[in-house]
Formats: C-alpha cells, structure tokens, sequence
C-alpha cells in the first residue's frame, strides 16, 4: 500500500514537470512570434490588459484567462512592488502609485464622510440624550464602515507584530479607541463641521475642571473643541457678580458694568446644554411627582487689583441652588393636596407617646445599637472578625419600610441670585423654582398637587413660617397648603454631633477625666479644639467616631476576657458569638439605667463612697455615641423605618443638648408622619426623603446632603472667575452639574484608571490602639465606687433630660407644639373674605360704577375669630398666635400683601419660643463643614434666656 501511494506520487511529480517544460515551451514559442512582429512584451501588455481594448474577444479573454484567479493580480504587483530581485527603480514607481492612490482613497473617503454627517454635531443639537450615550466604540465603527482604507492603515500603523499575535482583547478595544480618536482629529482638520468627538472631549475636560488655556491648546492640537464653542452664551453681555462697592451710588457710569457690544450669536454648547436639561426637568416634573431640593450657596469673588466700580476685596455673594429628584415609586393619589389639607384639618395633637420609644420600639432600638457594635468590630476588629462581613449584612434588623435599591434621578435646576435667608427670600426661591418648571401657581392642576420641599431647619422654619401667616388670609395657590416641608437628615446629623461635642468635651483644666473628649483628644495629638469656635463637621465627627471605635473595642476585650483584637478575633468562630459580646457591651457598659442608679443612690445619701463618675462618663458616652453612630448607619442603608424611631431619640437629644429648634422640628416631622400626612403622602416621602445617586445597598445620602454636593461643584469646579464671573453663567452651568459628572465618570470608566468609587479611609489602627491603651490605663470601664471628678459638671443623660424637657412641666415644648398646632389648624379652617384678585386685574371702578361699588375691608387679611366670651358677638381683631398680634398686611409674601418689609412678622411667625443661641453649622469656603461659622454658640442657657432670639433674621428683619 505504502508503496503503491510512493509510485502514484513519482507519476504526478512527472506529469508536472513534463506540464511545466510545455509551458516554457510555450511562452518561448510566444516571445519568440512578439519578437518576430516587432512587438515588446510591455506594449503586448498595455494592449491586452487596457479595458478599453475589445477586439478579439479580449474582454472575456482577459476575465476568464486573467482576472478570475484571485492569485494573478496580486502576485503580478508583488513581483513589482517586493519581490527583490526587481530593479529598485521599478519598485519605487510602484510604492509610489500605491501611495498616491491610498491617498485619493483617503481625501474620497474623508469628502463621503463629511458628506454623511456622521461626525458633525452642532452646538444646536447637543441634547443631554446625545451626550451620554457617546461612545467611542461607535465612532470607531463609524470610520470602520465610511472610510475603511483609513482605518485599515491606521490600524495597522498603530499595530507591532508582537501585538497582533499576542495583544488581548482590552488592548485591542483601547487601540480601536485610539484609532478613532486620532481618526477624528483628522477629520476635524478636514472640516470644522466634524466636529462630534471634538464637542464630547471639550465637554469632558470642561467637567474635570479644565482650565481655559488648556482647553485651547487642546483645541489646536484637534483633540477638543475651542473654550468659546463651549462658553458663549446666546446673549454676548454679560453683567458680573455684585462683588463691587461703587464709589457714588448715584453715578451712572460707576453703577454698571462695561458691557460689552456686538452682534447676537448663537448658543455655545454648555448653554445649549442646559436648556436641554432644564427641557427634560420640566418633562419630568409635569406629573408633579418630585421632591425640591435648596439651599444657599456663597461665591467669593476676591478683586485683585482695584479699579473703579470694583473696591472691594473678598467680597461675598449669597445666592441659592436647588435640585429636582424624581419620586420612587409615584402614587397619583399621594400627590393631591386637598386629601393632605384635609388630613391636616382632622389631624390630632402629637401626644407624649409618639416621641417615646414603646416596648416594641426600645427592642428594636436596642438591638440596632447592638448592630451597631458588631459593625464597628467587624470593620476595626481586625482581619479575623472581617470574614463575618457579609453574614452581618444578612443579619441586620430587617425594616419593613426598607427603601428599595435603585439608582435615583437628580436633576439640578437654575442657581439664583436670589439670598433665602429671610422669610421673603424663600418665598421668591420657590416662586423662582416654579418659574423654571413651567408651573402656572394659578392653574388648577398646580393648586390640586402637592409639592414637597426639603431644605434646611432654618428653611424649613421660614417655609411652615409663609404657611401660617397666609393661613386663613390666601386661598387656593397662595395660600401654600400645597407646601409640604421635610427638614434634611444631614443637618440633622451635623446638629447631632454639636450635641455629643459639648456634652462630653469635658473641661479643660487637666487629665481628670479620661473618659472625656477633650482627653481623647490629647492622646491622639491633634489640634486643639474650642468649644466657641469648633471646626469643620469632618473634623468633629471624626474624632467622635475613632473615640466611639476604641471604647467599642476596649469594652469587647472585656466582656471576652481577651487580652489583645487578635486573640479576640481569632477566638470568635461564629457570628452568633461576637453578637453576644455585643449585647454584654450594651447591657454592661452603656447603660442608662446604671447611671442613673449610680446617681440615685449619690443623692440618697447611701454609706460610704457610692459611685464612679468617670465609669458614669464612660458609659453615657458609649451609649450616645453609639446612638449617633446608628443614626448614620440607618441613613445610609436606606431603613426608612428605624430612621423614625432614631428621630424619638434625637428629639431628645436635641432638647437636652442646647439645640431646641432642631427639637422643634423633629416633632413637626414625628408628627406629619404619624398623624398629619396621608398614608399615601407618608409612605412617598419616606421613600424618597434619602436618594442614592450609585444605585448600591449602601449610597442612600439625605436630600441636603445631596444638594451640599452639588453646591461644591458649583463653587469649586464650574464656577467662572474674573470677567466671565457672574450669576447668569451659573444660571447656566448648573443644570449640567449632574450630566457633566455622568459624563467624566463614563470617560473614565472607558479610558481612565480605575479608583474606586469612595475615598479611601484613613488607616485608625495606632489611632484606635492609643485610645485603647488609655482606656485599660485609666480603667474607665471598671466601676469603682468613689471616683468622683470635682469642679466638673457631670455628663448629662441627654436623652432621659431630654424627654424630661419635651413632655413635663408648665413650658414644656409638647405642650407648646400642640398648642400652636390647634391655633394653626383653627386659623386653617377659617376661609378668606374674598377669593385672591390679581393686582394687575384690579381695574379701578368707572365714576358710573361708583356709587354701586362697595369698598372692600381696610384690612382685607382680617378673618372673622370667635371673641372669648360665649356672647355671640364676632371680634374682627386680629387674630393670635400665642398671645402675639398678627402683623397688619394680609400675608407675608403675598400678592394681596402690602409693599412694606417683613420686619413685623418674623418673630411672631417663628414658633420656635425657646430658641436658644445654637451650634450653626454650615459649608466653609475650603469644602468642609463649620459647626460654629459666626462664632454665636456662648454655653448653655436656659430656654427663658433666648426666648426672643431668632436665628434667621435677616438685615431688613432686625431693622
């Protein structure tokens, strides 16, 4: 067989050879007949291949012997064109002609693609639909399908061998990225109306904060579009921030701007931008199911060199900033505001037992507290306690109103210059607002729908402050009923963190007390803190949270006996286990009870030394901080449910710890929602009173806190400066926050190097480890009766005070709420003398008319109150509210008001009677959070003190 396959193979190796010589025999036989004719071998070939040459049935010759083999016309021209042992002179002619025809297959290509219009965006065009869903990918698709031969040879110039035959899939994506980008900077060049991928990367760097130079020099080099593309606004004037003190106020040429002239050009791309956001905002919001977000916002504009018109030199502008989010799971019948008005009508007073925790609700509470502990172990134990990290997270106390995880929609809306500081200021904000939604405050779909603000304790004050003093004197849309006002949980905290601040810093006069902030402090070598000036927010909650991590810790070694986290962690197998530990730490080392025990029997007078005021210390300052630490994890995670009855408890916290507006507003909101909203209204807010803007089980942030994000990029990154500073700019840029920030991070995702998507937190291990030490050192958890710290105040139960304060006695704050609630609620029920006339509708009556027409009231706000005696006589006075005369106009703010300032009407609007001097806490210019910016906060007074101070008076108010 094998050798009958040897034979078969000898005769085909034959027949070929015999098959080649024929052939040579033939095309010698061929020159031979040219040479005779007189006909060389290049002209024989011009003839034969010319298309144009038909005789001699040349075309069909010349497909069927020539062009029908895929191998003939290749091989030819790579004997011309490679092949080395043709002259170098003939190869170069053909290296050039392939060139040149490249090259015309280039400019055809670059003219079709122009043509098509698949590279052009104009500035018109931009939506917010067409900036996020670029993609390089499909750019590079794009010259892949238009203009192949270019993308072939760009392609290949981009590639080394070496990559072809190894090079993964994630280089070969990031090549294809580079192609098209390089790609369209040629095309760029090739027109200026290929401009998409140019528009999209000036964009980027305008949302990294780019500046303008290098935008520019970017621009040249093809890669981005110019800053003016991006910049120009559709009207060429501009007027700056009023940063300037003028020399003569009643000097023309000083009290305005240069402005500068020329013709009206079209939009750039930024404000052509932002009128597609504000667009969709609109679209979103037509349904009225939203929450409205604001808050001020301060630019500082420092003047470098003085010039007439511009004096001063860190002047300070205040405006305000809001934002729309769209409601999760939306229920028409949550949003009609009749249903929520009379809901309010029948609501009843917000007794004792809606603030105080019940038996269900302590368990609950406790045992968060305990979650509480075992999270801080896990995070900080040490890696042997970090293996239980998701079993904990199946474990946690399940909360029925847990909000469902989803990616919430922001939508940030027009900044305005317009300071919401005063009672009239939040009236023109939301009126501002409105305007920008496209709302009609006269139509009846806006009077029918309820609108839900979030701001602030001092905006929310100002808002229920507008909506008492029109109650009774406006009716429909003027009458604000529609205004629903949830304060936001991040100020919340911030007021929290004031509170554990002052009750445990302790004094500063030595190491007496170990169990002290102040000492804490010391350990740990920081900068030293005063409780008149305290820092930023971070600052203070940083400290309280590594104090709260080392006394968890340091309590765990001592209920398991263990002498360091390594032997502890090692030692805990199960999760049921360290949860033990936990609920000893409680029990054993942050209990109320056993202080007040403590306390009790010192005061009785019992035998012999009775009590531990540092142990005392220790363990009010667990439990608080513990509470404090719960609170935050209950915002973060979404549980809608536990967050209500961590409210209970800050409302106490509140009271006690020098913060009784703060206290004041806990209760408005324990008592919308256990007695005032609808179920409906109730369960939308408390599914969108956090939103997540990541869209994980761990992102929920509080309404404020979103729009204090949103306010740092105003200020720190969009911002303008110098001559293009002005409000109208930031008019403009701020809708685009939220898309801008969507686009860098898909940028980012696509081409940058992967960060992360939270900071990474700072090592506490010798921080925790210090505290520790000190802690075992100074036995603050060991009881030791007779430990008493003189000259020190002890540490109070804020929420066993608190309490105290809020239900019992003549003033207490229950007592007071219920009362101005009844009043409020009684005033609603009474219904205006005459139906809102718009002024501009007021015609003046004809001299005919005259004697038929009656005038109205003087004083048209007054309602009709029963007078005290039961006469059935009817008192036209003014009416009261606690004790205090209403101020003359019909409503603060509205439209049937008088023209005069809101001076008269701030104090007695602010029910807030036992306001004391609070912790303000706000932004500072560096980012982060002042708990005492103005320096107002003077110790703790008593509530008699400071019943006239209100905190939000603006200049007008206090003139």
């Amino acid at each position: 067989m094998v050798e009958l396959e040897r034979e078969r193979a000898e005769q085909d190796e034959e027949s070929r050879a015999v098959a080649q010589q024929n052939f040579e025999a033939g095309c010698a036989r061929a020159l031979n007949v040219l040479d005779d004719s007189g006909i060389t071998l290049g002209d024989f070939l011009l003839f034969v291949l010319n298309p144009q040459s038909r005789g001699h049935n040349l075309p069909t010759k010349r497909w069927f012997d020539f062009m029908i083999r895929t191998d003939s016309v290749e091989s030819i021209l790579g004997f011309w064109a490679v092949d080395s042992e043709t002259p170098l002179s003939v190869r170069d002619r053909v290296k050039n002609w392939m060139v040149a025809r490249v090259a015309g297959y280039a400019a055809l290509e670059g003219r079709q693609l122009t043509k098509s219009g698949q590279l052009r965006l104009r500035a018109q065009e931009i939506t917010v639909q067409s900036v996020l869903s670029f993609d390089f990918g499909s750019v590079y698709d794009t010259f892949d399908q238009l203009a192949p031969v270019m993308t072939s040879v760009s392609h290949a110039f981009a590639t080394s061998r070496r990559q072809e035959k190894k090079g993964s899939e994630y280089i070969k994506s990031r090549k294809r990225i580079v192609v098209a980008q390089s790609l369209a900077g040629l095309m760029r060049e090739h027109s200026r109306l290929n401009n998409r991928v140019a528009n999209h990367n000036g964009l980027y760097l305008y949302a990294t904060g780019a500046q303008r130079q290098t935008i520019s020099v970017l621009s040249h080099l093809g890669v981005s579009c110019s800053y003016t593309a991006l910049h120009v606004p559709r009207n060429p004037h501009r007027v700056r921030y009023r940063f300037c003190t003028f020399a003569s106020p009643t000097d023309p040429q000083l009290d305005a701007d240069k402005q500068r002239k020329g013709r009206a050009s079209l939009p750039g791309i930024l404000p052509t931008l932002s009128e597609s956001c504000m667009k969709r905002v609109r679209v979103v919001t037509e349904s009225g199911d939203y929450l409205g977000t604001y808050d001020n916002v301060n630019i500082l504009d420092p003047v470098a060199e003085q010039s007439a018109g511009r004096k001063a030199l860190d002047a300070l502008e205040s405006g305000t900033a809001s934002t729309v989010s769209k409601a999760h799971k939306p229920n028409a019948a949550a949003m009609r505001a009749e249903d929520a008005h009379n809901a309010f009508l029948k609501a009843g007073p917000l007794d004792w037992t809606d603030i105080i925790h019940s038996t269900a609700e302590a368990e609950i509470w406790r045992e968060s507290l305990i979650d509480t502990i075992c999270c801080i172990a896990v995070e900080y134990g040490g890696e042997d306690l970090q293996k239980f990290q998701h079993a904990l997270d199946k474990m946690l106390q399940p909360d029925s109103k847990q909000i469902e995880v989803h990616t919430s929609d922001i939508y940030p809306l027009q900044t305005m210059d317009i300071d919401q500081a005063s009672i009239l200021g939040n009236v023109d904000v939301i009126n501002a607002i409105h305007e920008q939604l496209g709302f009609d405050k006269d139509s009846p779909e806006f009077k029918n729908l309820v609108r839900i603000l979030c701001g602030d304790q001092l905006t929310v004050v100002r808002i229920r402050s507008i909506i008492a003093a029109r109650a009774g004197h406006e009716r429909d849309g003027e009458s604000w009923t529609w205004a629903k006002p949830i304060p936001g949980l991040f100020h919340a905290e911030m007021a929290a963190v004031t509170c554990m601040m002052v009750a445990h810093w302790g004094a500063d006069t030595g190491t007496r007390d170990p169990s002290s902030l102040w000492f804490h402090n010391t350990v740990l070598q920081r900068k030293g803190i005063v409780l008149t000036s305290l820092p930023d927010y971070h600052v203070c909650r940083d400290l309280l949270n590594v104090s709260l991590h080392a006394r968890v810790l340091h309590c765990l070694l001592k209920v398991s006996d263990k002498p360091d986290l390594q032997t502890l962690g090692q030692s805990i197998t199960t999760l049921a286990q360290l949860r033990t530990y936990a609920t000893r730490v409680v029990d054993e080392y942050a209990s109320a009870i056993q202080v007040a025990e403590l306390r009790a029997g010192r005061r009785d007078g019992r035998k012999g030394p009775f009590g531990d005021d540092i142990f005392e210390h220790g363990a009010l300052g667990l439990r608080h901080l513990t509470g404090l630490r719960t609170f935050a994890r209950l915002v973060k995670t979404g549980r809608s449910g536990h967050i209500i009855l961590a409210l209970k408890w800050l409302a106490a916290v509140y009271k006690a710890g020098a913060h009784p507006k703060y206290a004041r507003e806990v209760l408005h909101l324990l008592h919308n929602i256990l007695h005032v909203w609808p179920p409906a209204l109730r369960d939308l807010i408390l599914n969108n009173w956090l939103v997540n803007p990541t869209g994980t089980k761990d992102g929920w942030v509080p309404l404020d806190l979103m729009q204090e994000h949103l306010n740092f990029w105003i200020k720190k990154i969009y911002i303008a400066h110098g001559s293009n500073a002005s409000w109208e700019w930031l008019k403009t840029i701020s809708p685009c926050i939220d898309v801008l920030r969507k686009l860098a991070n898909q940028v980012h995702a696509a081409l940058g190097s992967y960060q992360g998507r939270k900071h990474t937190p700072a090592d506490l291990t010798r921080d925790i480890g210090a505290l520790m030490k000190s802690l075992a050192e100074h036995k603050v958890y060991e009881l030791r009766h007779g430990r008493y710290i003189e000259g020190v105040e002890p540490v109070v139960d804020l929420y066993t005070s608190g309490l105290k304060a809020l239900t019992y006695g003549p003033n207490a704050t229950l007592e007071e709420f219920n009362q101005e609630f009844l009043t409020l609620q009684e005033r609603s029920r009474v219904k205006p003398l005459q139906p809102y006339v718009e002024k501009a509708a007021q015609a003046a009556p004809t001299e005919a008319q005259g004697a038929a027409t009656v005038s109205p009231p003087a004083a048209v706000g007054m309602v009709r109150m029963r007078a005290g005696a039961d006469d059935g006589t009817d008192d036209y006075s003014q009416p009261q509210v606690n004790g205090a005369t209403q101020p003359d106009r019909a409503s603060l703010g509205g439209d049937n008001a008088s023209d005069s300032s809101d001076s008269s009407a701030s104090d007695e609007l602010e029910y807030d009677s036992d306001g004391l001097d609070e912790l303000m806490l706000s932004f500072n210019d560096e980012g982060g959070v002042d708990l005492d910016p103005d320096n107002e906060w003077e110790g703790n007074s008593s509530d008699g003190d400071a019943a006239d101070y209100d905190e939000g008076l603006s200049d007008s108010d206090e003139e």
